[in-house]
């Protein structure tokens, strides 16, 4: 159990700032070690996992524009997102990563029991095929 002090969801609503983004990622990532985590990014970014056919397919979601923006309806432009660095737990026996829809092999690296991989780009939604040792679900 973690306890923020303030009402951040306020405070985040009311001026969105970056710094609120962080401490939540920091008190979760010391409560709990997650299947996926986006380690870095040069924008906002979502992930979403799921299990198809026994792999693990993770949504990669461009998360940026001004969706708090209460006097905006419509948005034109939403810059992509760039170096998405994603890691996986090494318990689930990586041995793939695909990038979809484009068939793109990428690049895994082992570090300190997870996996990593980076997605150069992501304009709106990519999608990471997971390939590993055994079906995650059968």
């Amino acid at each position: 159990i973690g306890v923020i002090g303030i009402n951040i969801g306020t405070q985040y609503n009311n001026a969105v700032q970056y710094q609120h983004r962080d401490l939540i990622r920091k008190m979760t990532a010391m409560l709990y070690n997650p299947i996926a985590r986006v380690e870095s990014v040069d924008g906002i970014c979502e992930i979403v996992c799921l299990s198809v056919n026994g792999k693990l397919m993770l949504q990669v979601i461009n998360a940026g524009g001004g969706h708090s923006d209460l006097h905006l309806s419509t948005e034109n432009y939403i810059p992509p997102l760039e170096n998405v660095v994603i890691s996986l737990r090494d318990d689930i026996g990586v041995e793939t990563v695909v990038l979809r829809p484009e068939g793109k092999s990428l690049d895994v690296s082992k570090c300190n029991g997870r996996n990593y991989f980076r997605i150069p780009k992501v304009d709106i939604h990519s999608i990471a095929e997971i390939n590993t040792k055994s079906p995650l679900v059968k």
